[in-house]
């Protein structure tokens, strides 16, 4: 058997695939040929753009994907209490820190990145995390602003401004438009 077929004398199939030859005038016009630098041109182009958009998508993701710190709750309350000049009751330090952390989770670098479609927030993975953990926590304290301490018993009427803001807490938190 030989194994070394396209050395055979009587090739017809086509050229001798060992020898370099160029395609150049065997497959079609020179009309044809000029392409080749207009499409490596643009092939040059696209790659670099496209290198360019992951390098600052991936920037940008670095940059939004620092959590917050740490806030002083009391600090928090008492600026608020100022600004208002409500005195500190009880429950007023639970408000405020409701209050940070819900705007906090609107406020950070990228906004709310759980619902992201496209990158850089696409690709962040502990961020999101970090942001139903947040969600979880206002979701359970709005309903026990509206269950336990708006209602002193059963039968007590329940305060429509805290029936709306758990409502509201509890959507879909991967809806993309108008969550």
């Amino acid at each position: 058997m030989n194994w070394k077929f396209w050395r055979q004398a009587d090739d017809t199939i086509g050229p001798d695939p060992t020898q370099a030859e160029s395609f150049g005038g065997r497959f079609g016009d020179s009309s044809q040929n000029s392409s080749g630098p207009a499409r490596l041109s643009f092939l040059k182009t696209f790659f670099s753009v496209l290198g360019v958009y992951l390098l600052a998508t991936l920037a940008v993701g670095i940059w939004w994907s620092q959590e917050p710190g740490n806030f002083d709750v009391a600090g928090i309350a008492k600026k608020m209490a100022s600004r208002d000049s409500d005195p500190l009751v009880a429950g007023y330090v639970t408000t405020a820190a409701t209050i940070s952390v819900g705007s906090t989770l609107l406020d950070k670098p990228g906004g709310y990145l759980t619902n992201d479609l496209f990158p850089p927030g696409l690709w962040l993975d502990n961020l999101p995390a970090w942001e139903m953990g947040a969600l979880t926590m206002l979701r359970d304290t709005a309903r026990v602003y509206r269950n336990d301490f708006s209602r002193s018993q059963s039968q007590s009427a329940e305060d429509p401004n805290l029936a709306e803001a758990e409502g509201k807490f509890f959507f879909n938190n991967n809806s993309w438009f108008l969550p």
